[in-house]
């Protein structure tokens, strides 16, 4: 399992993608990610279970 907390933090747009890309190759091959984002849209497009969180509260998950 790789835990990591906003990997895409102070990277430029370019970077981002790339560390996004590494991180959906490593899921593709059956490792188990959790990961924080600031950034639904990077959840939204590599994970298959999303947690929505406000103020320390989930407010949506799926």
């Amino acid at each position: 399992m790789l835990i990591m907390d906003e990997p895409t933090s102070s990277l430029d747009d370019g970077n981002q993608v790339l560390i996004l890309k590494v991180i959906s190759h490593l899921a593709k091959q059956g490792d188990s990610i959790l990961m924080t984002s600031h950034f639904p849209s990077h959840a939204f497009m590599l994970c298959n279970k999303v947690l929505v969180m406000k103020r320390g509260r989930i407010i949506a998950a799926g």
